[in-house]
């Protein structure tokens, strides 16, 4: 399995091979091409298939919210589900929507309580916030769907590579055991003779005795 740095390493040649090719040839969607971009950047960097590990590059990238992240931790074990292609996407996308929409209203009601003292018309209050949040990204996603779509079809384009990166590293890793367990076996086996060689060697030092 490939480490944090190399997943690193690969990306930006990616993005450095592809990025600008793509907006040379596409230059009326250059802000499609710069959205998916981010989308790319964002999973690399904080949304990667590794989030599931506590201590990997991902995970260190959010600072003290990387707590945010342990029940994610818990759900998914390492290169299980998280790593799937497009529902690895969708459960981060998922949770970080959930726990942004929680972690939203239990500032708010904090914020509104301090403000009015009543614990009931906080909590309502912010979760009006709430809703309102939810609808503005709503909207904004039916206004501008090809930049949606860019950021989106980014996030995928880096957990797919990621996945790949993974399999191709362990199939190669496989392939060096199998290749030292093989080579110590064939020395061996040229170096002792064989049963049969060895009593005719036997045999001739007999008769040469004699």
């Amino acid at each position: 399995m490939a480490d944090g740095r190399s997943h690193l390493k690969m990306q930006c040649i990616i993005s450095l091979l592809g990025f600008p090719p793509a907006i040379y040839v596409w230059q009326e969607h250059w802000l499609s091409l710069v959205c998916l971009l981010l989308g790319f950047w964002s999973s690399v960097l904080l949304l990667s298939p590794d989030i599931d590990l506590k201590q990997s590059l991902p995970a260190k990238s959010w600072g003290l919210l990387r707590y945010l992240w342990y029940p994610y931790h818990r759900l998914f074990r390492h290169r299980g589900l998280s790593h799937w292609p497009v529902f690895g996407t969708l459960s981060r996308l998922i949770y970080l929507v959930v726990v942004a929409d929680l972690s939203t209203l239990f500032l708010h009601t904090i914020w509104r309580f301090g403000q009015d003292q009543q614990f009931l018309t906080s909590v309502l209050a912010a979760s009006e916030f709430s809703y309102h949040s939810r609808r503005w990204l709503i909207s904004s996603m039916s206004e501008q769907p090809w930049e949606w779509a860019g950021f989106a079809l980014g996030l995928l384009l880096a957990d797919g590579l990621h996945v790949l990166q993974d399999l191709g590293s362990s199939w190669l890793r496989q392939k060096k055991r199998a290749k030292k367990r093989f080579v110590p076996r064939l020395q061996k086996r040229r170096r002792l003779p064989s049963s049969r060689s060895a009593t005719s060697l036997r045999h001739r030092s007999q008769r040469r005795s004699k």
